[in-house]
């Protein structure tokens, strides 16, 4: 290790206020922010975050979610305005999955659709109707009533199944793009936060080793290799 590449940690350990492993230098830009996050994280620093003040946590996930259903969803960027209605920007046809994997891609807890309520409707409704049927065949032939009993219950059981299954109601809360964004605000508070928080070490990071190297900090990325930055 050179003393360029000593001097840089010297100044990303007084910059944190930490101490960093000494199990040799990092290869790459992204593998020493792990290990300042790790570092944080290990005294406890990285999850004092309810102090920070934000500003503005809608602004971000908006960012955030725009960004998701254009690069991941096909969903083109002119379309992903606050006042759009987003039952028009999902999918009826594999609503499910499509809203699980939205979830996956923002990394941030999505309210549950909600079920389809046809099928159980339907189900129910033929429940009541066959039901006092039953009863009056149980009364002529038990063995009849019993199984066509089971049928019926069978049958409701199954379409009730279905119907849960094929969840392809948007929530009312999250019924334009401006309330989704503020449902996903108000639900994942700590993980934005945290985001937030990560964004701003991330930041200081890049800061410090820009500075160190005599290069502008839009040459420093997460695959920048140190030696690349002749440390």
């Amino acid at each position: 290790m050179g003393l360029d590449a000593i001097e840089l940690l010297l100044d990303i350990e007084e910059e944190f206020g930490i101490r960093l492993p000494e199990t040799g230098f990092p290869e790459t830009i992204g593998e020493m922010y792990q290990s300042v996050l790790a570092e944080l994280e290990r005294k406890g620093e990285a999850k004092q975050i309810d102090g920070e003040h934000p500003l503005c946590l809608s602004s971000s996930v908006f960012y955030r979610f725009r960004k998701v259903l254009v690069q991941h969803m096909g969903i083109e960027r002119r379309r992903v305005r606050l006042d759009t209605p987003f039952a028009q920007l999902v999918p009826r046809r594999g609503r499910a999955r499509w809203w699980r994997n939205l979830g996956e891609k923002l990394e941030l807890n999505v309210p549950p659709l909600h079920p389809r309520l046809i099928l159980k409707n339907i189900a129910a409704g033929a429940a009541i109707v066959i039901s006092p049927l039953c009863v009056v065949l149980t009364l002529c032939s038990f063995q009849l009533g019993i199984a066509l009993l089971g049928f019926v219950l069978t049958s409701a059981a199954t379409m009730a199944y279905v119907g849960s299954e094929r969840e392809v109601n948007i929530p009312p809360k999250c019924a334009t793009v401006r309330n989704m964004i503020t449902t996903l605000a108000e639900n994942n508070r700590y993980r934005l936060l945290k985001f937030q928080a990560d964004e701003k070490m991330w930041q200081r990071l890049r800061f410090v080793i820009a500075n160190q190297a005599g290069v502008k900090v839009q040459k420093v990325t997460a695959q920048t290799r140190f030696i690349d930055l002749d440390f």
